[in-house]
């Protein structure tokens, strides 16, 4: 049958073209060599190529059973992913209390999908009470798994005050953090801090450049406040006084820290 983490590896590789031609239909059958072994993740993975259609005829039937076979043998992302069809009733009928339920079982099993989409029911209320202060400790757990879309929640969570105690410091910290990954809300958002001055010293070229940034990725309302802000320096610049503009542009947000670790490193 063969050694199932070699073969969801190879499928992996195949699916990305890494060394070969990139063949979603070829990595389907390697993840189902390995589904049959009972690898969790292969099902998942498996279940998302049905799902999207990808290399094989879209089947969300399909997909569904492959995910609830990976549930059985402990895959969080099938369980997470359960919990999304539920929630968008893709598939199902729609039903966020079930979704919220698959969700605390990812959740259980350390899943960082699980906990961001767990922490926005809780936010919103869906399928389960509101909890503000729920969902900003589901954030930050999945936000310390790497995933950068928590890292902006939590940040928007910080701004406002929300479950959190207010800090706009904090907010600029997690704001900076997901900008990096170059997450067009959180630059836009980082942008209007350094506009006003809320958590980091005002500095109207560096929110410039950080609306941009957002503008370059069709932020709407970033290109709204890019177009106010240039009209703003050049009224500066034409000033009797205008101010020393720092030579160069923003390269990454994490290199010259000023608050809780909050860099923006300039050249």
């Amino acid at each position: 049958m063969g050694h199932a983490p070699s073969q969801r590896e190879l499928g992996k590789m195949i699916q990305d073209g890494i060394g070969v031609t990139a063949s979603p239909r070829n990595a389907a059958q390697w993840y189902g060599k390995c589904a049959k072994q009972g690898d969790g993740e292969c099902f998942y993975l498996l279940g998302k190529l049905f799902q999207d259609g990808n290399g094989v005829a879209k089947n969300i039937t399909q997909a569904a059973k492959l995910y609830f076979a990976g549930s059985r043998v402990g895959c969080g992302d099938c369980e997470n992913q359960i919990g999304n069809l539920y929630m968008s009733g893709i598939g199902v009928k729609r039903d966020p209390k079930t979704a919220a339920v698959w969700y605390k079982k990812a959740v259980k099993r350390g899943n960082g999908r699980a906990e961001y989409n767990l922490a926005v029911a809780y936010e919103k209320g869906v399928g389960v009470s509101k909890n503000l202060e729920e969902a900003a400790r589901l954030y930050r757990l999945s936000a310390d798994r790497g995933f950068f879309w928590p890292k902006y929640n939590l940040g928007r969570l910080y701004e406002l005050g929300h479950g959190v105690k207010k800090s706009y410091e904090d907010a600029a910290y997690w704001y900076s953090i997901a900008s990096n990954f170059g997450y067009d809300k959180a630059q836009f958002s980082l942008a209007r801090l350094f506009e006003n001055g809320r958590g980091v010293i005002r500095n109207l070229y560096i929110a410039e450049d950080l609306y941009a940034r957002a503008a370059d990725q069709k932020h709407e309302q970033a290109s709204i406040h890019l177009k106010s802000l240039k009209s703003k320096l050049a009224e500066y610049e034409n000033s009797l006084a205008p101010p020393i503009r720092v030579s160069g542009i923003v390269k990454r947000l994490d290199q010259v820290a000023d608050v809780k670790g909050l860099n923006l490193g300039l050249s």
